[in-house]
């Protein structure tokens, strides 16, 4: 009962913030920060309540999709509070903030079939540092996005709205490849860990994971490589960070919702 309790207030607190940005930003006027970082503080603390609540189990940890989909919920939150602190992605919010409401509701109202697992310490790190890397990546997402419609904006001279109160585009552009950069360094800690610690990786469905990790891996190097001797931006940049992070999304989830839901 607590999960939900917590869930709930959380949820709302969300949805409150994201609601009051959605209205700031279709004015073009600038949203306080403090009302959106603090009651995202809060929810933040609630949030991990209600995870710890239904994944902690006196077994072990029941790793289910939604479950794991809440904790990636939490942690995107987490770094777009943290990183608003120091670069201009406050606005964000309004994405991050509506995925970690939909995660944590997922986790307490689906049901999947789900494993309670005892991971080791060094399975542990693995699953952190993944969790990290999705999270990064998907907020790269979010921002490549807003610095698409940025673009589009500016190149039909629409100066009105949304574009008054975003940074200049080229503070947004350091921005999403700052993420890339280290989204793209987590990832590979990531497929090197998961190589090196899983010990079945056929009977734990993990070979078709890791083959879609390295070919979004592949897809971020590109990019990356693109915009260092190439100038790609805008557009290019958009498409290359979405492409590589469905392939991130068919890797984990894909393949959980499959046997998870469908096959449960």
């Amino acid at each position: 009962m607590v999960p939900v309790v917590t869930g709930a207030v959380a949820s709302i607190l969300y949805l409150g913030v994201a609601a009051y940005l959605a209205l700031h930003l279709r004015s073009g006027k600038q949203a306080k920060k403090s009302i959106l970082l603090t009651p995202g503080a809060v929810a933040l603390l609630l949030h991990l309540s209600s995870i710890y609540g239904i994944i902690i189990t006196p077994d072990g940890l029941e790793f289910g999709l939604f479950k794991i989909g809440s904790i990636f919920g939490w942690v995107i939150a987490a770094l777009t509070i943290t990183t608003s602190l120091y670069r201009p992605i406050e606005n964000l919010i309004i994405v991050a903030y509506p995925i970690a409401a939909a995660a944590l509701w997922s986790s307490i109202l689906v049901p999947t079939s789900t494993t309670i697992i005892n991971p080791s310490p060094s399975i542990v790190a693995h699953i952190v540092i993944s969790i990290l890397a999705y999270s990064i990546l998907a907020i790269a997402v979010a921002q490549a996005l807003l610095l698409a419609l940025q673009n589009h904006q500016l190149k039909h001279k629409h100066t009105n709205g949304i574009i008054e109160i975003l940074p200049p585009l080229q503070t947004m552009e350091t921005v999403l490849f700052e993420m890339l950069w280290l989204g793209i360094g987590l990832l590979s800690i990531s497929i090197i860990t998961g190589i090196l610690f899983l010990d079945d990786m056929a009977a734990q469905h993990m070979i078709h994971k890791t083959v879609l990790s390295i070919s979004a891996w592949v897809i971020f190097a590109v990019l990356l490589g693109g915009r260092h001797f190439l100038g790609w931006r805008g557009v290019v940049a958009t498409r290359w960070t979405l492409g590589g992070f469905f392939l991130l999304l068919l890797a984990y989830f894909g393949s959980k919702l499959v046997l998870e839901v469908f096959l449960a």
